[in-house]
């Protein structure tokens, strides 16, 4: 069991000796440095500044992504939308209008994340007679996050996204 040092001297002068032994720290009783003493500041810098810009380019990464895949998503999902409205057409004039409608409608509800000015909707026949497409692309080039490109590889500056849908019939 330890004892506290000016016990510790006290029990050395009792014991036979009669000087006691000095501490060869400069601690406190507690055998702890006082906050800021211990000199490990110096290491603490080091392993902020190796570690902060990893952790800052991950951070970015993460917010980088989760934009261009939302993004993504959302004109998955106009092109979808845009293909299924289509159907009601009985021609390529009002199924091309009716797709265009449609995916404008779901691209102004992601007005916070896509500009409609850069969304390109085609509608078209599709590869038979019977089929006919939509093709959505979003031209990411000029949004907020392709300043950052160079850091942060997006997989392509124009997600395009196609859906085709039968026009009814067997």
């Amino acid at each position: 069991m330890a004892m506290r040092p000016e016990c510790d001297a006290l029990a050395e002068v009792v014991a036979g000796r009669d000087t006691p032994r000095v501490p060869e720290s400069n601690a406190p009783a507690g055998g702890r440095s006082p906050a800021g003493a211990s000199g490990d500041g110096g290491m603490v810098a080091v392993e902020f500044a190796l570690l902060a810009p990893l952790f800052l380019i991950v951070s970015l990464g993460v917010i980088v992504y989760g934009l261009y895949f939302g993004a993504w998503l959302a004109i998955n999902q106009a092109a979808a939308e845009a293909a299924r409205a289509s159907i009601a057409g009985m021609s390529f004039t009002e199924r091309s209008t009716l797709a265009r409608t449609t995916a404008q409608t779901i691209i102004d509800g992601y007005a916070t994340l896509l500009d409609i000015s850069k969304v390109t909707i085609t509608p078209a026949q599709g590869p038979a007679a019977n089929l006919f497409q939509v093709s959505v692309t979003y031209d990411l080039s000029s949004h907020d996050f392709s300043v950052i490109g160079g850091l942060i590889p997006v997989p392509t500056q124009t997600p395009t996204v196609t859906a085709i849908v039968s026009n009814g019939g067997y």
